[in-house]
């Protein structure tokens, strides 16, 4: 998941291409790994922060469980 973010912060599309198929292998999609690091931030500021970085990286079916759990 890490890696994911670094990818996408640094705009390194081969990179996050890469950290996707390792999630994949683990059984885990982007997209439950954002709601996993998202579920653990334990402030809602933080997690905010967080989802600024990660909304790239969601599915269309994500981002209105994103917004709820913002709220």
């Amino acid at each position: 998941m890490a890696e994911c973010i670094a990818a996408v912060r640094d705009g390194d599309d081969a990179r996050y291409d890469a950290a996707e198929r390792e999630l994949a292998r683990g059984g885990a999609s982007v997209a439950e790994a954002v709601l996993a690091a998202i579920a653990s931030v334990t402030s809602k500021a933080a997690a905010r922060r967080l989802a600024d970085v990660v909304w790239v990286m969601t599915d269309p079916g994500v981002v209105p469980v994103l917004v709820r759990a913002l709220r």
